[in-house]
């Protein structure tokens, strides 16, 4: 299963709607990082300061070391660590 089946749907809706035009190929990278990739731990950081650069606030990380360290804020809740 890769990254992208076990990122919030919302989170996906939310890129989409506010980048995929706006910011076409910041979107498209994004996109195909969470295709090419199987889990969270896969990511390099500049690839989740990227994610986190175009999610919505409501999903960022906000002042938890812990959630950027196992995506808490972005993976679906069967998927986290925690």
């Amino acid at each position: 299963m890769k990254l992208i089946d076990k990122i919030k749907p919302e989170i996906l809706v939310q890129l989409k709607a506010d980048c995929e035009y706006k910011y076409d190929s910041s979107y498209r990278a994004i996109i195909a990082v969470l295709k090419s990739k199987s889990n969270y731990r896969e990511l390099t950081i500049d690839e989740v300061k990227t994610i986190d650069c175009f999610v919505a606030s409501e999903f960022k990380h906000h002042s938890k070391i812990i959630d950027i360290y196992y995506g808490d804020n972005l993976l679906k809740k069967e998927y986290t660590l925690g």
